[in-house]
């Protein structure tokens, strides 16, 4: 918008600066102009300038450049030119001075266009066709002609993604709500107009490659009857969920920068649709709003959108939760201060998906959902399904051009969903051949349209030669082709790997049969329907797992179809019997190999989330178990923890399993059974217990982990008791600090306490046997006396603290003589034990203490080298946060500001990379506001409170047990007596 500027010459137009001093507007403004002046958006003067190029006959487009004996108006710009390559429709948008907008005094404000770059329209023209979402302006009493006189040179941009893809030229006369643009490839396509722009760099905007896709695109000229289904195409008008709208538009003018919503329901209910009316709507209010494009999702850059407002909608995140994790990352650090950021969610269910992703965000997801609308209990309200039907009934009259078939024929008496009120109406029409009553069953509408389109696809097969293929064939190819959706260009690779297509010619032929039927636009092959139709489909392919094993094993089948392919299985097998049954046989004699790709292809991590859901369709069996064991022992030991959510499926395979085997209690087995031979399968059995709970801590599962691995700690007491191994006594101490530490995830601090202690009883007990344990006594005194600061317990922390630093530097010792790798990390661990001292020592008033560990501290990080930095290079104490809380405490509020303001950049760096510093920044950002509030810089910290609003919504102990569950009361004690 810096760049945008008014011009006044023959005509009044727009223009945008492309260069310190080129403005590139329409030639039709400039034409055959003695006097060309322009004036900065912002700015009341006006500037002189002239020609110096112009396009030819068929190129309405002109550079001027601003005359240099005036002072320049501008500043630095950058623009990204690019190129529209896309057979889809792209959002776009384009801001100008239209004389509409002119008041009494002739003085023109700003408006914007939200509009649609719609392909195939005017292409012998050569032009760029941009159909107006926000319609037409109107002729107001100063302008005359054209409502869009004025706008003429408006740059036209992408939305969002601000690539530069053309220069408004005119108004098509023909649609009200139509503009024609120069495309801005054609004017690079000129050497002078190249070198006068200084030769840049052109993007090629594709269909793969576009940011934000539209709410809706048109109904493709040949389609099957299925694809009137289909919400993209929007072939039903849009009706009800009227109080699902005010709430989402509540939502979205509500005062916090990003927010996110979720729409919940069934499949079926309605919730794309919704999602796309509500975009379309924002999008009139001159939002950038449509669907997220995932695979380009990590290009969305906040600070493009140039102070407007975005709204991402996304179908089925489910799918995407790593990268999910690193939006909201973006959305939150880099969108500050630019518009208000919307991310709408559209998911089946608020399941384990939305765990992983609150989990993989160390709650942010959690903190920034602030609207949860539930479509479940919507759609069987008769009056709903009653709109629904009369919406579908005049809709398809229309398209079908059939006469109106009245409602009171259909009865809608067993159907419960959106989807089946739209296919039973549409089934009507299809249906007619002079019936007067169109009954269907909920359950038999599926199959009816599916019976259709199978004479469809039969029906086309003699017009590509395939007359002799098996209907079992065709069923299979349709059924890979609806599971993949595959681009056209892998489409062959794709039909090689279905065996029972066997000859090349045969391929060949069913790559066009399969091409005319279901291509797009867009280059890719649509699926035959809707995703429940699509399960039906599958369910009723003869040979599905034998199909889904054969084209898993092609070499073309990328991460991206893989991922689409079992998230698909997963959801059809919720419903579809024979599906879950394929689905499961294939996954578990394949489970191996598949997590070898995972951790092979580290990178397409999304994958490990739909191979978590293909797994939780699998019935425990002790081939399962075996296969998950197999698997487990291909993933590297991760200090990042990038595989902890599929390390904790399998491990709840295997525990689940080996439970079967101990049907008896612990407490009811004799001892002398424990001492036998016989004893060591409960030996291994507590080990995976202690080894599925770290797994589940490590995914945020707090009251689960801690259920486990009390059950381990159980089982490990009971065992040493029996044969007084050291090794069950150190399983033991480790359960019960993993038990501890669950305990205070749930903010369950005194009884944190209680279980530290008992932890650090055994600790006690294993260092005076075998002086290696002295490492993991002082960890679990640093644990011990965290639990006590936050229970209010600050002089027993000190106490606990500095016994911790003891254990450290005896620990350093020890690990020196053993010359093992431990020796860097017990330094490590000291330096973090005199940190917390520190920490403890201000609670209780002991500063100078406080600043001795800290100095203590800094020595040892400094002859590590393991002091951060700041992005200048600069090394800083990364004990920035006590030293901040220790001039605080002196009411050093200038020097508090100074260090806060360092600790805020040091956790927003590392927030970046690692979302578990959240809480971090939280709290340095709070300590920012109390130092400037203490330096009376009132407005400054309502600033900081005002930029970083997202992270300093705090969540109440209640709010957070709810998120994360709670660990009953006689759990604790009897893990306590376990313990004795």
């Amino acid at each position: 918008m810096q760049s945008l500027v008014e011009i006044a010459a023959r005509k009044f137009g727009t223009g945008y600066l492309v260069s310190a001093d080129l403005v590139l507007t329409a030639r039709h403004v400039v034409e055959a102009s003695d006097e060309i002046r322009v004036r900065p958006l912002g700015s009341d003067e006006w500037f002189a300038a002239q020609v110096v190029w112009r396009g030819n006959d068929s190129t309405d487009a002109a550079l001027i450049r601003v005359s240099m004996n005036s002072p320049p108006p501008f500043g630095r710009h950058s623009v990204r030119w690019a190129r529209v390559a896309s057979k889809i429709p792209q959002l776009c948008r384009t801001t100008g001075f239209p004389n509409t907008h002119a008041s009494s005094d002739g003085v023109r404000d700003t408006d914007t266009v939200i509009g649609i770059l719609v392909p195939g329209v005017s292409q012998k023209a050569g032009r760029l066709a941009i159909a107006s979402l926000t319609g037409s302006p109107t002729i107001s009493r100063i302008s005359q002609g054209s409502p869009w006189s004025g706008i003429s040179g408006s740059p036209v941009f992408t939305s969002p993604g601000q690539r530069l893809v053309g220069i408004v030229a005119t108004a098509d006369t023909a649609y009200g709500n139509r503009l024609e643009a120069v495309a801005i490839a054609d004017l690079l396509s000129d050497p002078q107009f190249n070198e006068l722009v200084g030769t840049p760099h052109l993007e090629i905007i594709t269909d793969d490659t576009a940011i934000l896709r539209p709410p809706y695109v048109s109904l493709p000229a040949r389609y099957p009857d299925s694809w009137l289904l289909e919400p993209r195409y929007a072939t039903v008008a849009f009706t009800g969920r009227d109080d699902e709208l005010r709430e989402l538009f509540a939502w979205a003018e509500s005062e916090h920068a990003v927010s996110v919503a979720i729409i919940r329901g069934a499949g079926g209910s309605g919730k794309t649709r919704l999602g796309a009316e509500f975009a379309r709507e924002l999008a009139e209010a001159n939002w950038d709003a449509g669907f997220l494009n995932m695979e380009e999702a990590k290009r969305f850059s906040p600070e493009e959108a140039s102070g407007r407002s975005t709204l991402l909608v996304l179908d089925y995140p489910s799918r995407y939760v790593a990268q999910l994790k690193e939006l909201l990352n973006i959305v939150v650090i880099a969108g500050r201060g630019v518009g208000k950021i919307r991310l709408l969610l559209l998911e089946r269910t608020l399941g384990s998906w939305w765990d992983d992703l609150d989990h993989a965000s160390r709650s942010m997801a959690g903190e920034l959902l602030d609207l949860d609308i539930d479509l479940e209990s919507k759609d069987d309200d008769e009056s709903h399904l009653i709109g629904q039907l009369d919406a579908a009934l005049n809709s398809y009259a229309d398209i079908l051009e059939a006469p109106r078939i009245e409602s009171q024929h259909i009865d809608l008496s067993d159907f419960t969903s959106t989807l089946e009120v739209h296919i039973a109406a549409l089934l009507a029409y299809k249906n007619q051949e002079g019936a007067q009553d169109f009954t269907q069953s909920r359950t038999s509408v599926f199959s009816a349209l599916l019976a259709r389109e199978r004479q469809r696809w039969e029906s086309y097969l003699p017009k590509h030669k395939l007359q002799g293929l098996h209907s079992t064939v065709a069923r299979q190819l349709v059924a890979i082709t609806s599971l993949l959706r595959p681009r056209l260009a892998d489409l062959p690779a794709i039909i090689e790997a279905v065996p029972t297509v066997s000859t090349v010619d045969d391929r060949s032929k069913a790559a066009f049969w399969l091409q005319d039927m279901f291509a797009t636009p867009s280059g890719v092959l649509e699926a035959i329907g809707p995703d429940l139709l699509v399960a039906r489909l599958l369910e009723t392919t003869p040979q599905l797992s034998a199909l889904i094993e054969s084209v898993n094993s092609s070499s073309e089948l990328n991460a991206q179809y893989r991922d689409r392919m079992f998230h698909l299985l997963s959801m059809a097998s919720e419903t579809e019997q024979e599906v879950r049954t394929a689905t499961a046989a294939f996954v578990t004699a394949n489970l191996v190999f598949l997590t070898r790709e995972l951790v092979q292809q580290p990178a397409e991590v999304r994958f490990m989330y739909s191979l978590r859901a293909a797994l939780s369709v699998c019935a425990p069996s002790e081939t399962l178990a075996s296969q998950a064991e197999r698997a487990r022992a291909e993933i590297p030991d991760d200090r990042d923890n990038r595989f902890a959510f599929i390390l904790e499926a399998l491990s709840a395979v295997i525990v689940e399993d080996r439970r079967r085997l101990f049907t008896t209690k612990i407490d009811a087995v004799a001892q002398s059974t424990l001492a036998s031979p016989t004893g060591r399968r409960y030996h291994k059995f507590s080990v995976e217990l202690l080894n599925y709970g770290r797994y589940l801590g490590y995914v945020s599962q707090w009251p689960r982990a801690f259920a486990v691995t009390a059950e381990a700690a159980e089982i490990c007491r009971a065992l040493h008791d029996a044969a007084e191994q050291i090794g069950d006594l150190g399983n033991l101490a480790i359960a019960l600090s993993h038990c501890g530490n669950y305990v205070n995830q749930c903010r369950m601090h005194d009884e944190g306490v209680r279980v530290g202690r008992a932890a650090i009883r055994v600790w006690r007990r294993l260092a005076s046997i075998n002086e290696i344990y002295y490492f993991d006594l002082g960890i679990s005194l640093r644990n011990l006396g965290r639990a006590l600061c936050s229970s209010g317990q600050a002089a027993q922390a000190v106490r606990v603290a500095q016994e911790s630093v003891s254990v450290g530097r005896r620990a350093i010792e020890i690990e020196r003589r053993r010359a093992t790798g431990r020796y860097e990390r017990a330094q490590n661990e000291l330096s973090g034990a005199l940190a917390d001292l520190a920490h403890h020592l201000m609670d209780i008033g002991n500063f100078r203490g406080a600043i001795d560990a800290i100095r203590k501290a800094d020595s040892i990080e400094a002859r590590l080298g393991t002091q951060p930095k700041l992005p200048d290079g600069s090394t800083v104490s990364s004990n920035s946060y006590a030293l901040t809380q220790l001039a605080l405490r002196q009411k050093r509020f200038n020097d508090a500001i100074e260090l806060a303001t360092v600790t805020v950049k040091l956790n927003a760096m590392s927030y970046v990379e690692n979302p578990g510093r959240f809480y971090a920044v939280r709290h340095s950002l709070e300590m920012l506001m109390e130092a400037l509030e203490g330096a009376q810089q009132y407005d400054e910290a309502q600033g900081v409170r005002e930029q970083w609003n997202d992270f300093l919504i705090e969540t109440t102990t209640e709010q957070y047990r709810e998120t994360h569950g709670e660990i009953r009361q006689d759990d604790i004690d009897r893990l306590l007596r376990a313990a004795i």
